[in-house]
């Protein structure tokens, strides 16, 4: 059985660093969220409330559209990531720097593949298709 997009994007997710997961998670919300209390989440609340969206259960369209703005907004975060990037003084030291942003690289990487595979829209329009027929 072929893996739901769903799948794809939550084992993707916990594939990265930790800090990968809390930053991506936390500026989900913080771009999407009518509820200010999102505003003051730490990183480990936004993961876990992050996990729990892609993954609660619901109606098959409802499904998909969350999909559809999941990867459009993860995909303005990473590839926009310079633009929103909150400075931190803890990464001040270039060598932090740079092994931080190897890091990103390969995260960067390893979401543009999969935006551009199995992510991609028309293969979620495809896989919404299914789940409503």
């Amino acid at each position: 059985m072929k893996a739901s997009p769903i799948h794809l994007l939550v084992n993707w997710f916990h594939s990265l660093p930790r800090v990968h997961q809390e930053y991506v998670s936390y500026m989900f919300y913080l771009l999407t969220t009518d509820d200010n209390r999102d505003l003051v989440l730490s990183g480990q609340e936004a993961r876990q409330k992050f996990i729990y969206f892609l993954t609660r259960e619901d109606f098959p369209v409802r499904r998909g559209v969350r999909m559809l703005q999941t990867v459009a907004v993860l995909d303005f975060i990473i590839n926009f990531r310079n633009s929103l990037f909150l400075e931190s003084p803890a990464l001040s030291h270039p060598s932090l720097l740079d092994f931080e942003e190897k890091l990103w690289e390969k995260t960067v990487k390893s979401w543009n593949v999969l935006a551009t595979g199995p992510l991609a829209l028309h293969r979620i329009k495809h896989w919404i298709a299914n789940q409503a027929g």
